[in-house]
């Protein structure tokens, strides 16, 4: 039988804390540590909506890295990416570096030339998640795209994980590790939507809960 609800929000707590919680489960999502059970939906703090935790290899390998360490790595002169100015329809941008530079780079250094590029991108993409890196002129530019015809980007300034990650003290490899240990993580259990039933997932109040009170 599928699992009571716990609640919708965390008893004792205030609203700003069950809100920073909320926007941290959904960056979760967003950069693919946590799925719907459905696939592509956003995190919702609700009794009605499922999630899991995802198993991807390149979310193993974060996990081993301090990311911090690996940015200033990336910045290094000579043994980092390439960080130089560079014109894009006659218009110069200082102090960028492209695309597929960042994914060789991540693929030779963060996976030793491992597997596929594939997961050196998702790496990328994690980076500006949290707010590494950004696009070099485009705001509204907020995933790292090496297919796009301007993919140009820079590092923001350092340690400062931007406000998609609202807690810049939340390692995500961290998260997901606890998220998962068997005495400290969240309870998972088979749960039944539209007539289908799902193993080992949570409910969106669960997750809100669990990290409140974590």
């Amino acid at each position: 039988a599928a699992k009571e609800s716990i609640g919708g929000g965390a008893v004792g707590k205030g609203r700003g804390v069950v809100s920073k919680c909320t926007l941290l489960l959904r960056w979760a999502v967003k950069v693919g540590y946590i799925e719907h059970v459905m696939k592509n939906y956003k995190f919702v703090n609700t009794r009605n909506q499922l999630y899991r935790l995802t198993t991807k290899a390149w979310e193993t390998q974060l996990m081993d890295c301090n990311i911090p360490d690996l940015v200033l790595q990336m910045q290094e002169a000579g043994t980092g990416v390439e960080v130089k100015d560079r014109v894009y329809k006659l218009k110069k941008y200082s102090q960028c570096f492209t695309a597929s530079g960042a994914v060789e780079w991540v693929h030779r250094v963060v996976f030793d030339n491992d597997g596929s590029s594939l997961q050196a991108v998702r790496f990328c993409q994690h980076l500006m998640a949290e707010g590494y890196i950004r696009h070099a002129f485009d705001p509204a530019h907020t995933q790292f795209n090496p297919d796009h015809p301007a993919a140009l980007y820079c590092f923001t300034d350092s340690h400062a994980l931007g406000a998609v990650n609202p807690d810049p003290g939340v390692h995500a490899g961290n998260l997901l590790r606890t998220m998962q240990d068997n005495e400290r993580g969240i309870a998972l259990s088979t749960h039944t939507k539209l007539g289908r039933s799902y193993a080992d997932c949570f409910l969106g109040s669960e997750a809100v809960n669990w990290l409140v009170g974590n």
